[in-house]
């Protein structure tokens, strides 16, 4: 089990999240310093202290974080601005 799990809905179809998803994994390359790349659908992204996957369906996205043990403590943080991300660019318009 990933220490944070994240869904959200949208209405942007596979590619409208795909799309999206590519705009979160830059603030998440940034916040991390994780390496983010596309598997079919499924964004996989890894660093020294974060990995996961942010999984795209027509109508939601499914995000999987686990944290090494240092920034477990900052699981807090880290799941709001995950939140915050995905609020920002899971909109019509693209944020």
């Amino acid at each position: 089990m990933a220490d944070i799990e994240l869904t959200r809905a949208h209405s942007l179809g596979v590619d409208g999240g795909r799309d999206a998803v590519t705009q979160v994994a830059r603030k998440l390359e940034h916040t991390l310093s994780v390496d983010c790349r596309w598997e079919g659908n499924t964004l996989q992204f890894e660093g020294h202290g974060a990995e996961g996957t942010i999984d795209v369906q027509p109508e939601r996205v499914d995000v999987a974080i686990e944290l090494s043990f240092m920034l477990r403590a900052m699981k807090g943080w880290i799941r709001s601005e995950a939140e915050s991300y995905l609020d920002e660019y899971l909109v019509e318009d693209g944020g």
